[in-house]
């Protein structure tokens, strides 16, 4: 079965099915992707699913202690990821994050002294960990004239349904010359390669789109977005956090372990992820 690609309206072929799910590779820019148009129903990202990937699953009165260790590593790989880019946080006097989590970033922008901040998080129990910003759950809900010098989207553009629709909604917030700093993992990556259907990041229906540099940068240019750089990645996780990663539910040993690790000892990963910094300009290159 041959599909239309969704970046560049190639061939897409069938390469592989995990968890009876098809994926489905272009041709022409290397894009995979889910055809979610046989598949009736969609990742719930609800409390549950929050509380397992950040790896809160411990009492009540100690979850506010565990958003805090995640969120510490996380505004570290911000910093890094700002330093990879050279990037300052003085460029910025504005900043938009989708899909803010729980506020790490939001939190690292204030104290990096970004006087406008504003987030979108759809999950209702992560954004009441954000209550000292402002947060929406759509993007529509931003007010009109609204601009930002900055939009990140971190581990986002992957689980989006039409990367596309989100790109034209940030459009009219986005300043002329703003940046648009976007993480995903990368489709042509060596560990991609490597791994195949095992790679880490194919999770079937969280992941709909998996991106290699030349499909995010068609994307992207299409929707007026100047290419500036597309960079390797290599995280700083903390020993916790893997395990809850590797494990989830499937070893509840492990889980109960866990917490044993140092949660300040970090280690450098490069599991297939990229950073990509764009610029808005005035025109869109539109497909033929």
């Amino acid at each position: 079965m041959i599909l239309d690609c969704p970046i560049c309206r190639g061939n897409a072929c069938f390469v592989f099915a995990k968890d009876k799910v098809a994926y489905y590779k272009c041709r022409s820019c290397n894009h995979i992707f889910i055809n979610m148009e046989n598949i009736n129903s969609k990742f719930d990202y609800n409390e549950e699913y929050y509380r397992r990937w950040f790896g809160l699953i411990s009492k009540e009165n100690k979850i506010n202690e565990q958003v805090s260790k995640i969120n510490l590593m996380k505004k570290m790989n911000y910093e890094n990821v700002f330093s990879c880019l050279s990037l300052t946080f003085d460029m910025f006097s504005s900043a938009l994050d989708i899909g803010s989590a729980f506020g790490a970033f939001l939190e690292l922008a204030m104290i990096r002294g970004i006087k406008n901040i504003i987030g979108v998080e759809i999950n209702d129990y992560s954004r009441n960990y954000t209550d000292k910003f402002k947060v929406y759950k759509y993007i529509y809900e931003i007010p009109e004239n609204t601009l930002f010098d900055l939009i990140t989207m971190f581990d986002v553009i992957e689980h989006l349904d039409s990367p596309e629709k989100v790109l034209g909604m940030l459009n009219q917030y986005a300043k002329h010359n703003s940046f648009l700093l976007i993480e995903t993992p990368d489709s042509s990556s060596l560990s991609s390669k490597i791994l195949g259907k095992f790679w880490v990041h194919y999770k079937p229906l969280e992941h709909i789109h998996y991106f290699s540099r030349k499909s995010i940068k068609l994307l992207m240019e299409r929707n007026g977005w100047e290419c500036i750089k597309i960079m390797s990645l290599r995280k700083l996780l903390s020993m916790p956090y893997i395990v809850n990663q590797l494990t989830n539910d499937k070893f509840k040993k492990m889980q109960k372990i866990k917490d044993n690790f140092n949660s300040k000892f970090f280690i450098k990963i490069n599991s297939g992820d990229m950073v990509c910094l764009f610029r808005k300009n005035n025109y869109s290159k539109r497909l033929r």
